[in-house]
């Protein structure tokens, strides 16, 4: 949650040099909550789509999909340095998209997703996430380094003598998802 935070008021202040106005509200607690409710679609997703709740097949997954994500980022981190994925946004992209689809709804070519509406994906909820600049772009975005932290410590448990093991989603319920949420809170 904080390197969202951190991450918001970075790309904020780059709009601000730009002599645009300063995208983000003027609410701390607002800017938190944006970046819990982040975090909560993530784990949702991840929750859907190991359960076999979304859309399936290639189209979803090279568009939408965000099990793999984590995977995709380590995979460029060791091929090009972590330091790369400070240039590159495409998961933050994703993300936003997938939210979009799901709120909305989405068909193309052989996928369909139903709109599902809700708070926790209503892109009015925080429309700064999604407020655009005078040239066309996110006044706020996340580099892939970030995602690729924030994906990390949603996706892997650190055990003693330093083991990390991917934590399925597929065996969590309902009610440890309301204890996650919780945890991001505190």
């Amino acid at each position: 949650v904080e390197l969202l935070v951190q991450s918001f008021s970075e790309t904020a202040e780059e709009t601000r040099r730009r002599g645009e106005p300063d995208p983000l509200p003027d609410d701390g607690d607002e800017i938190y909550a944006a970046a819990v409710t982040i975090l909560m679609r993530v784990v949702f997703l991840l929750f859907a789509e190991e359960r076999g709740l979304l859309p399936s097949g290639e189209l979803f997954e090279q568009g939408y999909g965000i099990s793999r994500e984590l995977d995709r980022l380590q995979a460029r981190e060791a091929e090009e340095s972590e330091e790369a994925l400070d240039a590159t946004s495409l998961t933050w992209h994703r993300l936003l998209a997938t939210s979009q689809a799901l709120y909305g709804g989405a068909s193309f070519e052989n996928m369909r997703v139903p709109a599902y509406g809700g708070s926790l994906f209503d892109p009015e909820r925080f429309p700064f996430l999604t407020a655009l600049t005078a040239h066309g772009t996110l006044a706020i975005s996340v580099s892939d380094r970030v995602m690729l932290h924030s994906l990390r410590s949603v996706q892997q448990a650190v055990l003693k003598g330093n083991e990390v093991r991917r934590i399925s989603f597929r065996d969590i319920n309902v009610e440890q998802i309301g204890y996650i949420y919780e945890g991001l809170l505190g």
